[in-house]
């Protein structure tokens, strides 16, 4: 199955189950917009299969050949190897197709078996009114223990959302992760925050929440400690607030991607992500460092979810 789409009289959901099931449109029908974004000619191809090479090279190759934007799952591991050679830039499960179990008019189960380490992952995708719910189920058939981190990857188009605001409970912080391009950092790195104001790296601080009216070339990483599991983007071209919500047991922290057509990227992004995660920062690394990996042991299951919808109400704000 290449494409499934889900549809209420709010909301028409379209996955991809052989591209890494990544939901790839959530359109609002109210103003026919896209929520998620996608890059120019986003490959959504079928997977053959292949998870490519481990390690620095895994980047590159999701990058450019698997990068579809939307909204995907990351699993057994969330954002970059860091130092690790054995393992790949957001784990295995974007990197394959799945296969579809059920589906229905507002719903789609599907599973896949990741060939490295070992896990079996069910997720279902459900549409009610103008929620979408992912739900995740991952067992361990490897014959032994795993160390895993993982999260959701929801992609967001800047110009939608231009004007508007990210919004935390009060109380949230963190820090700036190290520029993967200094060059385009707008932040100061590997420096901590009270959620907004967010040091620059020409001194002072700035709103973060401030979702900017024109690409300014930035890429920064903000890693966030959310003081709750609720997070709210505003949209004034919309008029509503797409609010995310997901386990709280199972993702205590969260990443802010910001890339604003910055200089050598390798397509032209105007992007933004808000990405909950089981782990504090951008590696695998920076994992380990927080003692945030997770321990699954042979035959055991951990089960979380992450749902989004939209409001158009104050009642939107945490």
């Amino acid at each position: 199955m290449r494409a499934g789409t889900l549809e209420t009289a709010a909301l028409s959901v379209t996955c991809h189950p052989s591209h890494g099931f990544v939901i790839s449109a959530i359109v609002d029908r109210a103003s026919g917009q896209n929520i998620l974004w996608n890059p120019p000619n986003a490959p959504l191809a079928d997977l053959d299969g292949q998870i490519g090479p481990p390690g620095a090279e895994s980047i590159e190759t999701f990058d450019e050949g698997i990068l579809a934007g939307g909204w995907f799952g990351m699993f057994p591991t969330a954002g970059l190897p860091g130092s690790r050679s054995d393992l790949w830039m957001h784990g295995e499960a974007p990197r394959l197709p799945w296969v579809v179990r059920d589906a229905t008019a507002t719903s789609i189960s599907c599973s896949v078996d990741l060939p490295v380490s070992g896990f079996h992952l069910e997720r279902v995708v459900q549409l009610d009114g103008t929620r979408v719910t992912v739900s995740t189920t991952a067992v361990n058939q490897s014959g032994g223990p795993r160390s895993i981190t993982f999260g959701e990857h929801p992609c967001f188009r800047r110009e939608l959302f231009a004007g508007g605001r990210i919004v935390l409970q009060s109380g949230s912080h963190g820090w700036v992760a190290t520029p993967e391009q200094p060059e385009a950092a707008r932040f100061a790195g590997d420096q901590p925050f009270l959620w907004p104001l967010v040091p620059l790296t020409t001194g002072g601080v700035e709103d973060a929440s401030a979702v900017p009216m024109f690409p300014d070339a930035r890429q920064d990483h903000l890693v966030l400690k959310p003081a709750g599991s609720r997070l709210v983007v505003e949209s004034p071209q919309l008029g509503c607030a797409v609010v995310i919500e997901y386990d709280p047991l199972a993702f205590q922290h969260a990443l802010l991607w910001q890339h604003f057509l910055p200089p050598g990227s390798p397509w032209p992004g105007d992007v933004f992500a808000v990405e909950p995660s089981s782990a504090p920062g951008c590696t695998f690394d920076d994992a380990v460092a927080a003692g945030a990996v997770r321990i699954i042991g042979d035959g055991e299951s951990i089960r979380y979810w992450m749902s989004l919808h939209l409001e158009r109400s104050a009642s939107s704000r945490p």
